[in-house]
Protein backbone atom coordinates (compact mmCIF):
# COMPACT_ATOMS: atom_id res chain seq x y z
CA UNK A 1 0.00 0.00 0.00
CA UNK A 2 1.42 3.76 -0.76
CA UNK A 3 2.70 5.78 2.09
CA UNK A 4 1.01 8.13 4.09
CA UNK A 5 3.20 10.68 2.24
CA UNK A 6 2.16 9.36 -1.41
CA UNK A 7 -1.47 10.56 -0.34
CA UNK A 8 -0.80 14.04 0.86
CA UNK A 9 1.21 14.75 -2.05
CA UNK A 10 -1.55 13.29 -4.25
CA UNK A 11 -4.69 14.59 -2.86
CA UNK A 12 -2.61 17.98 -2.25
CA UNK A 13 -1.69 18.50 -6.12
CA UNK A 14 -5.28 17.32 -7.01
CA UNK A 15 -7.12 19.97 -4.78
CA UNK A 16 -4.62 22.39 -6.64
CA UNK A 17 -6.27 22.36 -9.89
CA UNK A 18 -10.05 23.21 -7.80
CA UNK A 19 -11.37 26.65 -8.04
CA UNK A 20 -13.84 28.04 -5.97
CA UNK A 21 -17.70 27.18 -7.13
CA UNK A 22 -19.40 30.00 -9.49
CA UNK A 23 -23.23 28.54 -7.95
CA UNK A 24 -24.05 26.06 -5.23
CA UNK A 25 -23.48 22.25 -5.14
CA UNK A 26 -25.95 20.31 -7.15
CA UNK A 27 -25.23 17.06 -4.78
CA UNK A 28 -24.26 16.79 -1.65
CA UNK A 29 -20.58 15.42 -1.35
CA UNK A 30 -19.22 13.35 1.19
CA UNK A 31 -17.61 15.27 4.13
CA UNK A 32 -13.94 13.53 4.26
CA UNK A 33 -10.98 14.88 3.22
CA UNK A 34 -9.38 14.34 -0.13
CA UNK A 35 -6.42 12.61 1.39
CA UNK A 36 -8.34 10.55 3.95
CA UNK A 37 -10.75 9.66 1.64
CA UNK A 38 -7.63 8.12 -0.78
CA UNK A 39 -6.27 6.20 2.24
CA UNK A 40 -9.23 4.83 2.69
CA UNK A 41 -9.91 3.89 -0.57
CA UNK A 42 -6.13 2.04 -0.85
CA UNK A 43 -7.01 0.43 2.72
CA UNK A 44 -9.88 -1.60 1.15
CA UNK A 45 -8.65 -2.18 -2.42
CA UNK A 46 -5.91 -3.11 -4.03
CA UNK A 47 -5.20 -0.44 -6.42
CA UNK A 48 -1.75 -0.23 -7.30
CA UNK A 49 0.43 3.51 -6.67
CA UNK A 50 0.09 4.23 -10.56
CA UNK A 51 -3.45 4.30 -10.49
CA UNK A 52 -3.85 7.21 -8.35
CA UNK A 53 -1.05 8.74 -9.90
CA UNK A 54 -2.91 8.07 -13.36
CA UNK A 55 -5.86 9.34 -12.20
CA UNK A 56 -4.61 12.44 -10.35
CA UNK A 57 -3.21 13.05 -14.26
CA UNK A 58 -6.98 12.54 -15.77
CA UNK A 59 -8.18 14.84 -13.35
CA UNK A 60 -5.16 17.50 -14.53
CA UNK A 61 -6.87 16.74 -18.03
CA UNK A 62 -9.68 17.67 -17.04
CA UNK A 63 -9.18 20.79 -15.63
CA UNK A 64 -7.42 21.66 -19.18
CA UNK A 65 -10.14 20.94 -20.85
CA UNK A 66 -13.01 22.12 -18.72
CA UNK A 67 -11.53 24.99 -16.80
CA UNK A 68 -13.54 25.77 -13.84
CA UNK A 69 -15.31 22.84 -13.69
CA UNK A 70 -13.49 21.11 -10.28
CA UNK A 71 -14.34 22.35 -7.36
CA UNK A 72 -13.66 21.45 -3.59
CA UNK A 73 -17.22 19.97 -3.97
CA UNK A 74 -16.96 17.88 -6.60
CA UNK A 75 -13.53 16.95 -5.98
CA UNK A 76 -13.96 13.58 -4.56
CA UNK A 77 -16.31 12.23 -6.73
CA UNK A 78 -14.09 13.45 -9.81
CA UNK A 79 -11.30 11.53 -8.37
CA UNK A 80 -12.98 8.62 -7.01
CA UNK A 81 -14.53 8.36 -10.72
CA UNK A 82 -11.12 8.66 -12.28
CA UNK A 83 -9.35 5.92 -9.89
CA UNK A 84 -12.25 3.23 -11.24
CA UNK A 85 -11.26 4.45 -14.33
CA UNK A 86 -8.01 4.32 -14.38
CA UNK A 87 -8.22 0.86 -12.47
CA UNK A 88 -10.43 -0.65 -15.06
CA UNK A 89 -7.75 0.72 -17.74
CA UNK A 90 -5.71 -2.02 -15.42
CA UNK A 91 -8.12 -4.81 -15.10
CA UNK A 92 -8.70 -4.57 -11.74
CA UNK A 93 -11.31 -7.03 -10.94
CA UNK A 94 -13.76 -4.33 -8.77
CA UNK A 95 -17.68 -4.57 -9.32
CA UNK A 96 -19.39 -1.30 -9.40
CA UNK A 97 -20.83 -3.24 -6.17
CA UNK A 98 -17.42 -3.27 -4.69
CA UNK A 99 -16.51 0.60 -5.97
CA UNK A 100 -19.63 1.27 -4.21
CA UNK A 101 -18.19 -0.41 -0.71
CA UNK A 102 -15.40 0.60 -0.88
CA UNK A 103 -16.50 4.09 -0.91
CA UNK A 104 -18.18 4.12 2.11
CA UNK A 105 -21.67 3.72 0.08
CA UNK A 106 -21.21 7.98 -0.96
CA UNK A 107 -22.45 7.00 -4.13
CA UNK A 108 -24.88 4.49 -5.49
CA UNK A 109 -23.89 1.47 -7.99
CA UNK A 110 -25.51 3.82 -10.84
CA UNK A 111 -24.13 7.06 -9.77
CA UNK A 112 -20.72 5.50 -10.17
CA UNK A 113 -21.77 3.72 -13.78
CA UNK A 114 -22.80 7.33 -14.69
CA UNK A 115 -19.60 9.22 -13.45
CA UNK A 116 -17.47 7.01 -15.07
CA UNK A 117 -19.11 7.27 -18.73
CA UNK A 118 -19.15 11.03 -18.10
CA UNK A 119 -15.55 11.24 -17.36
CA UNK A 120 -14.83 8.75 -20.10
CA UNK A 121 -16.35 10.70 -22.55
CA UNK A 122 -15.01 13.75 -21.10
CA UNK A 123 -11.66 12.73 -21.76
CA UNK A 124 -12.19 10.49 -24.90
CA UNK A 125 -10.76 7.05 -22.50
CA UNK A 126 -11.52 3.94 -23.77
Amino acid sequence: MPTNNFFEDISSEILKLCVSPHRKPRSKEPDIHLQDFLMHIAALANVPESCFTEAAEMLGRLSEIYVGRLTRQNIIRLTFAALIVSASKHSLPYSLREWAAFGCYFYSREEIKFMTEQLRAGLHVD
